[in-house]
């Protein structure tokens, strides 16, 4: 609230006092805030809590890449002998040869769902020609 000169002085002088005793709460509630923050981010159990996030951070990301890398593989020698089959019939394909190619592409796909743990639902609806 501001204090304006057409308020009488005693309530003028009681507004600046009010004013100045919720300043000094104020400053020592920070202060009480901050010493208390510190004291948390220093304490041993908030210590161990990060390490243990730290731990299993890293354990989640190896077991990713574990898992990945034999899919990984799959999807190379896939793509190559899919691209080498493509070479050899210089671009003429048949419907069954779309069909094969998507339907292990569909496989592959639900490998990789299955080790993401990603659901079908996700899935793009089939495009007609």
């Amino acid at each position: 609230m501001q204090v304006t000169k057409e308020m009488p002085q005693t309530m003028r002088q009681w507004m600046d006092t009010a004013q100045k005793r919720f300043n000094e709460i104020e400053g020592k509630a920070r202060d009480r805030l901050a010493g208390t923050y510190q004291k948390m981010v220093q304490a041993e159990t908030v210590k161990k809590v990060e390490q243990q996030v730290q731990h299993l951070r890293q354990l989640l990301e190896n077991n990713i890449d574990t898992r990945l890398t034999p899919i990984r593989k799959k999807v190379e020698k896939f793509s190559s002998e899919m691209g080498s089959k493509a070479f050899a019939t210089v671009g003429v394909a048949t419907k069954a040869d779309i069909k094969s190619v998507t339907r292990k592409i569909n496989k592959l796909r639900d490998e990789i769902r299955k080790l993401t743990g990603r659901s079908r639902s996700r899935r793009r609806p089939a495009q007609k020609a």
